[in-house]
């Protein structure tokens, strides 16, 4: 028996699975034979012997032509019901690969939105304060010490030079003063410079109008103007009762005084 070899013959690659089922089979075939043989007599046996040589050879041409034959045909892969095994890590690398693509998105929206909110936002003037400023802010600040010292010097010189004494500079000094004081007084209800100006009796500090605090009393926090309880029929429970600034408790109407009377009250006290 010849082996036959179809790689050296045909000259073609050979499919592994497709050669080994066909050996296989051609190997359960002859084996078959043999034990048909081996169970004949012996004389059948010497007899047949050329005959089953030639059916072998037969057979092994048959099978030959046979893997020729497969070898020529094209498989496509519809021929085959080839169903494939799931994979467990294809979804999970999908899900990685959707999860990145996300955050992608997201960065990209996020910057957009940013670069929007930027445009429509005023420019930012952006201040430095170096040492150089602050340098420049002391030595203003010590000129102006000097300036003012040397102002001081000159006056007193002044004062020497034409006669004038300490009691005129006192009186001087007093009158602004009060000037200074009458320009900074200014009514806590309506912030103008108050007109015929009252105080509190109790603290004695400036209220403001006369009649800005007794339009004051009739209000209450969240009302306008209580015009039906006016002060000689009493006033409601919910309007203002107290001092707009000591908290102090009035009975009936506002306990305040002439600011002027208030002013000769502090300085007999201090007296």
């Amino acid at each position: 028996m010849v082996p036959v070899t179809l790689t050296d013959e045909f000259n073609e690659d050979d499919d592994p699975s497709t050669l080994n089922q066909a050996f296989i089979r051609g190997h359960a075939l002859r084996n078959r034979r043999k034990r048909h043989v081996l169970s004949s007599d012996s004389e059948t046996e010497d007899s047949s012997s050329t005959d089953t040589s030639a059916s072998l050879s037969s057979f092994d041409l048959e099978l030959a032509a046979k893997g020729r034959e497969a070898l020529s045909q094209t498989i496509t892969v519809g021929d085959v019901n080839y169903e494939p095994v799931p994979s467990t890590s294809r979804p999970r690398r999908t899900c990685v690969q959707e999860k990145e693509a996300r955050k992608r998105r997201n960065r990209r929206l996020a910057r957009e939105r940013l670069s929007r909110r930027c445009r429509r936002l005023p420019p930012l003037v952006v201040i430095d304060s170096s040492s150089s400023d602050d340098e420049d802010m002391r030595k203003r600040h010590e000129q102006e010490e000097a300036d003012y010292l040397l102002a001081v010097k000159i006056s007193a010189e002044l004062n020497k030079s034409f006669g004038l004494n300490s009691n005129s500079n006192n009186l001087l000094n007093t009158r602004c003063k009060e000037s200074d004081e009458d320009d900074a007084m200014q009514c806590i209800i309506c912030f103008e410079k108050p007109v015929d100006a009252v105080g509190c009796i109790y603290c004695q500090q400036l209220l403001g109008c006369k009649k800005c605090v007794m339009k004051w009393r009739q209000t209450s926090n969240i009302s306008k103007l209580n015009r039906s309880s006016p002060l000689s029929r009493g006033v409601s429970s919910a309007n203002h009762k107290t001092c707009p600034l000591c908290r102090i408790e009035w009975e009936d109407a506002p306990e305040v005084a002439p600011w002027g009377d208030i002013l000769v009250q502090k300085m007999m006290n201090k007296s």
